[in-house]
């Protein structure tokens, strides 16, 4: 994978512009990112929280690859 680090304990999400490119992002700028794909891609909960959440993702990731297995 393109930029992908071969360091355990590289952060998943980094910045993509200006001062922070390539540094961590910190949780609450993740949430923030998060927050505007879930508005821009009228994403609506079908859950019991208000709003999708970035864990509900790693959730129906994991399922839908056992379910393939």
């Amino acid at each position: 994978m393109a930029g992908a680090s071969r360091d355990d304990d590289a952060p998943f999400f980094i910045g993509t512009r200006g001062r922070l490119f390539g540094k961590p992002m910190h949780g609450h700028q993740v949430e923030q990112v998060f927050a505007t794909l879930r508005s821009e891609l009228g994403w609506v909960n079908r859950g019991t929280h208000h709003a999708p959440r970035i864990h509900d993702l790693r959730h129906t990731c994991l399922v839908r690859r056992v379910l393939l297995w």
